[in-house]
Order: C-alpha cells, then sequence, then structure tokens
C-alpha cells in the first residue's frame, strides 16, 4: 500500500511510504510526521502573525485564521500562543547552534576567543525572522513567567554550548 502525505510548504514535495503494513506502526508513524508537518505550519504562521501584529496582539483566532486550519487542528497542537513561541524560540535556538557548531568545525584550528568573539558579533548583526521574533520574547517575558523561565533555560542552555 502506497500513502501519499501533501503540505502546504513550497519547500516540502509529496512523500511516498511503501510497505505491507497499512496500519500499526507505520501508519503510526505517517502520522507522526504528519502531525509534526501540521504542528510546523502551525508555528510559521504564528510567527508570520507574531512579526505583523506583535506577540500580545496576536490571538489564537488570529494564527487559526491564518494557516486555514480548523479550530481543533490548531488546539491539538497549541493550547494558546505562548506555547507557540516557546516552540518557535525553541526552534530558533536549534538552528542557531547548528550554526556555531558548523563555523566552529570550519574554524576548528582557529584561536577559539576570536571564534566566540566573531560568532557573537554575527548573532548581534544578524537580521532574520528568528532575531525579530527573539526581540518579541525579550519583550513579553516581561509580562508573562513562562517565557520568563523559557527565556532562563534558552540562556543557560546557550553558555553551556559555548563551553
Amino acid at each position: 500500500m502506497i500513502f501519499k502525505i501533501y503540505t502546504n510548504y513550497d519547500k516540502i514535495k509529496p512523500r511516498e511510504f511503501s510497505g505491507k503494513y497499512a496500519g500499526g506502526l507505520m501508519l503510526n508513524s505517517i502520522k507522526m510526521k504528519v502531525g509534526n508537518i501540521r504542528k510546523k505550519e502551525i508555528r510559521v504562521t504564528a510567527m508570520k502573525c507574531f512579526l505583523n501584529k506583535g506577540f500580545e496582539n496576536t490571538t489564537m483566532e488570529d494564527v487559526i485564521r491564518e494557516v486555514g486550519m480548523s479550530v481543533g487542528g490548531v488546539y491539538h497542537h497549541y493550547s494558546n500562543t505562548t506555547e507557540m513561541l516557546k516552540d518557535l524560540m525553541i526552534d530558533g535556538n536549534e538552528y542557531r547552534n547548528r550554526i556555531i557548531d558548523d563555523y566552529l568545525d570550519k574554524y576548528k584550528f582557529e584561536d577559539k576567543y576570536e571564534n566566540m568573539s566573531n560568532i557573537l558579533v554575527e548573532k548581534c548583526l544578524s537580521d532574520t525572522e528568528n532575531t525579530k521574533v527573539y526581540a518579541l520574547l525579550l519583550q513579553a517575558k516581561k509580562y508573562n513567567s513562562e517565557l520568563e523561565d523559557l527565556f532562563q533555560e534558552l540562556k543557560t542552555e546557550t553558555v553551556e554550548q559555548l563551553k
């Protein structure tokens, strides 16, 4: 049996999954992949809403309307916009960590303090959507203890990564 999964992402092509099992582990695996794709689609849409309206002014209804999914489909993955922002920050941190690892692999024989300085300067001068969402986190954490806790976790993780 062949399953095809289609997404709204421009960059993701339809995938075919084949196997002798129509259910069981294979079907669960496909459902998990589809769920992860949907969750990513919600996060990408939430990021656009946050950047257009600001985090505090973005509602679940805004994200639901923009993503074009059912109310239940969105609430299955996220119960509020704070959870979306948290996942966006975790995504951004993972992305930044990959960049740091790639940089350090490329320049591993260079002076480590110069490398760290270059990484920090590059991060400060970066003008990406992730950087803009990070700025929203810095503003929102003043009024949201969950986001303050997330900020502290990300900060600790970053310091550990740089050791």
